[in-house]
């Protein structure tokens, strides 16, 4: 709670946050999460004027706009190619100069944030970088720290090539932090299954129980934190866990039914669906 954090969580879409002592007091997206940095396939911050100007030239309804502003901008609109950071880099090596290019705007945009946010906070103890992008791409931490040096931000190229926790060599901690975005999920419906308990006992009739559900709040944020850490098992596997923790025999049926009823069904089968990023 005494730190002051940049977090940037970098994956298709993109953002960053200012951290002072634990509390989030700056963000880039707005009231959507078209503002800020430029994203894999989202412009970012923009001039306003310039959307009425398309719009007449090209003779475009809202729709349209708002379609090629949140789907067809970003990355993808400036290298025209696509939005896959893994796939910008490597025609930016390959000598693209329309990539090198969009790599070059993509990491001044954070940088500037980073940059402002100091600015805000006063001090800065670590810059975080977390999602797709910002755990994996060693070039996009390079040149968004790179000429912060007299404000303490200096990068440890060999710890950033391994991939390492900590890649700084300065006093601002420079820090690589795998998302759990499942995990966070889990501890806030647990939380909030936890804080309706007192109420949801108080409201029940003795004689006809208002809650559907055969398991106390308890109980069932239990099985939400078994769901997130094991999104890959079945209904029987996630049985026994969830009995062995709550001290009584559960089926398997009794998981599946309580899955679905929580919208949690799809977490009963072996996950192999994609990771989305942001």
């Amino acid at each position: 709670e005494k730190l002051h954090l940049v977090t940037c969580h970098l994956g298709n879409g993109a953002s960053l946050t200012a951290v002072a002592k634990g509390r989030s007091v700056d963000t880039t997206m707005g009231f959507t999460p078209l503002e800020g940095l430029v994203m894999g396939t989202r412009c970012g911050s923009i001039d306003p004027a310039l959307v009425p100007y398309i719009m007449e030239r090209e003779k475009l309804g809202t729709k349209e706009i708002d379609s090629i502003m949140n789907k067809n901008s970003g990355m993808l609109g400036l290298t025209e190619t696509s939005n896959d950071m893994r796939e910008i880099e490597q025609e930016a090596a390959n000598g693209s100069e329309r990539h090198q290019l969009a790599l070059e705007i993509y990491c001044h945009t954070i940088k500037k944030y980073v940059g402002a946010y100091m600015a805000e906070m006063g001090r800065l103890d670590a810059v975080v970088f977390t999602g797709g992008v910002g755990e994996n791409s060693r070039l996009v931490r390079r040149l968004v720290t790179e000429g912060l040096e007299t404000f303490g931000i200096v990068l440890d190229p060999a710890k950033n090539e391994a991939n390492e926790p900590i890649i700084s060599s300065g006093r601002v901690k420079i820090m690589v932090v795998p998302t759990n975005e499942e995990l966070a999920i889990a501890r806030d419906t647990v939380h909030i299954l936890s804080s309706l308990a007192p109420r949801q006992a108080a409201a029940e009739a003795p004689a006809e129980p208002t809650r559907p559900a055969a398991f106390g709040p308890d109980e069932t944020a239990k099985l939400v934190l078994l769901w997130a850490r094991n999104r890959a098992a079945d209904p029987a596997a996630l049985a026994r866990k969830w009995g062995k923790e709550i001290g009584r025999t559960v089926g398997a049926d009794e998981v599946g039914r309580e899955l679905e009823r929580l919208s949690l069904a799809a977490a009963a089968r072996p996950a192999g669906r994609a990771r989305k990023t942001h």
